[in-house]
């Protein structure tokens, strides 16, 4: 590699030799209008020509797709907010946002000494309804048997008519005795029951697999009947709701896969597919509703991020492709720079296809295997020629530096030494 005085003293060596031939013959004239020397008559030498330093990249064969482009937040699959179901006191918390929960799993315990010493007094009711009933049951069996009695003793005259009703009475009320004593026991048992119920509710629990996302409550607080506590959502899949414009439905159906981009992670796609396409169109903005299953790579999507949905409806997988940057908008014509062997370029028209993130689709103009100018086109024309510094190469897949060769030495010396020839010192 020459360094910058090697170059210096190399330079001033070749002006001092142009010199001594200058007086002979004159400086031969410029024509800067094609981007290099132009002879002129007699035996003088061409100036050697300036090339323009620019990036190129191969075109190649790849697939490229169209899609069907919305914007979209991610949705829980699943999502429960837990109410209090009881007026008590927050006596301890065994959660916090973050944790993973369980199906039925403690979140946490209200005060329940109220409410266990209601269920106490209602067990008791119930054990005394059943002694009740049981007294009942005798009472009904005693005067049955008595009744029976009466009967024969009547039929033998041995009792009167009337002690006969009363015994038949008598047996009638013990039945209806035994029958409230039931609808007695039975009510305890329910007062017993709900107090159970309310018992249970001093537990909070959750009812789904999830992620606790919001606490409401602290220890100390008094929550009432129907209050918030927690939030709990199942994001081991997630919801992406589209709409899309109702001549476009024939271009979706249910299970054709997409790909995501979101606003938190810009250089990764992440994958989904349709699970649900809705049966009705909205009168008022003439969309379809489309939901999307999407999965959670590694736990790194959460609900509420915000990204857009690529649907597609057709690939080619074959696609002759350029990055974006190298089209030039020329006369409503897209054009681009070709590259030759000589390291001379032509402008040539295209056909633009499918365009995909920052690749572009040529559909004509072009073949697999030529280079084409990325960066550097707005000094270039017909004919130029150029030093290629640097390769966007997408087989390769990374920048690949050129290089010093004799047209870049040439470019590097005439910067140099532009200041002294000017007049000025360094």
């Amino acid at each position: 590699m020459l360094t910058r005085l090697s170059v210096l003293s190399l330079f001033l060596f070749a002006l001092g030799c142009s010199v001594v031939d200058n007086n002979r013959n004159p400086r031969p004239k410029q024509d800067r209008t094609q981007g290099w020397t132009k002879k002129t008559t007699g035996p003088t030498k061409d100036l050697a020509e300036e090339a323009v330093s620019v990036k190129a990249v191969y075109v190649v064969r790849k697939p490229i797709s169209r899609y069907l482009i919305a914007n979209t937040s991610l949705e829980p699959i699943r999502e429960i907010t837990v109410y209090a179901k009881v007026n008590a006191l927050v006596e301890d918390l065994l959660v916090e946002e973050g944790d993973l929960v369980k199906n039925d799993q403690l979140l946490a315990k209200l005060d329940d000494k109220e409410i266990r010493n209601e269920y106490n007094q209602a067990r008791i009711a119930v054990s005394q309804s059943r002694l009740t009933l049981e007294q009942a049951e005798i009472r009904s069996r005693l005067s049955r048997a008595n009744y029976k009695r009466s009967e024969d003793l009547v039929t033998q005259k041995l009792i009167s008519p009337q002690e006969h009703d009363q015994a038949a009475l008598t047996n009638e009320t013990d039945s209806l005795a035994v029958t409230l004593s039931f609808q007695e026991r039975d009510a305890a048992v329910s007062r017993m029951e709900a107090a159970q119920l309310q018992l249970d509710y001093t537990a909070i629990r959750s009812s789904i697999n999830g992620v606790v996302t919001e606490r409401l409550i602290d220890i100390g607080d008094r929550v009432n009947l129907n209050e918030a506590l927690f939030v709990v959502q199942d994001f081991h899949k997630l919801w992406a709701r589209i709409f899309i414009p109702e001549k476009e439905i024939s271009q979706v159906r249910i299970g054709q896969q997409a790909k995501l981009k979101m606003q938190a992670y810009p250089e990764k796609f992440f994958r989904g597919s349709i699970k649900m396409i809705s049966p009705i169109v909205d009168s008022d903005s003439g969309t379809i509703k489309v939901t999307l299953e999407v999965e959670t790579r590694q736990n790194r999507l959460r609900p509420g991020m915000f990204g857009t949905v690529y649907i597609t409806t057709e690939t080619h997988p074959l696609a002759i492709v350029v990055p974006v940057q190298s089209i030039v908008r020329e006369r409503d014509e897209n054009r681009v720079f070709v590259v030759g062997k000589d390291n001379r370029v032509k402008k040539r028209k295209v056909e633009i296809g499918f365009r995909e993130d920052n690749e572009v689709e040529i559909s004509s103009g072009l073949s697999e295997g030529e280079t084409v100018v990325t960066v550097g086109q707005e000094g270039l024309n017909d004919g130029y020629l150029v030093s290629i510094l640097e390769w966007e190469d997408t087989k390769k897949g990374a920048l690949s530096t050129i290089p010093l060769g004799e047209n870049t030495l040439t470019s590097v010396a005439r910067l140099i030494v532009t200041p002294s020839l000017n007049g000025s010192s360094n």
